[in-house]
């Protein structure tokens, strides 16, 4: 077996730092830390265990959890947003290039939009004096 020769540095004395890293140190503020943790788990588990026991002792049990979620009313989850939005714009651009009455009693009519900027385009905006 051949013998590996030592590498060759510019600092034949100085390898490698060993003050570093104590890792002792690390180690006992881990095993610390983690004793810590698991102290503070145990209060809070008598904690909460106790405050429970008072509770029952004070007649002021707590209520039991339904099996299942009571029925909700309005407004449900969608199933398919996509398609829901995608027929909402279908109808809305039926409307917008269509015919059709707003208010069949006063005479609103409703006009496409099309026919709607034309109609502008030639007789221009209202004015506030039309208006009156």
């Amino acid at each position: 077996m051949a013998e590996h020769a030592p590498p060759v540095t510019d600092n034949p004395g100085v390898l490698h730092e060993t003050s570093d890293v104590d890792l002792r140190r690390i180690a006992f503020w881990s095993i610390g830390l983690i004793a810590l943790v698991a102290v503070t788990l145990a209060f809070l588990i008598w904690l909460f265990g106790h405050f429970n026991n008072r509770e029952n002792r004070l007649g002021r049990a707590t209520a039991e959890l339904p099996a299942q979620a009571p029925e909700t009313a309005a407004p449900r989850l969608q199933l398919s947003p996509r398609s829901d939005l995608a027929q909402m714009r279908a109808a809305e651009e039926k409307i917008l290039h269509s015919y059709g009455w707003v208010d069949k009693q006063k005479g609103v009519v409703r006009i496409p939009i099309e026919r709607a900027m034309e109609l502008t385009a030639q007789r221009g905006l209202p004015t506030a004096q039309e208006k009156k």
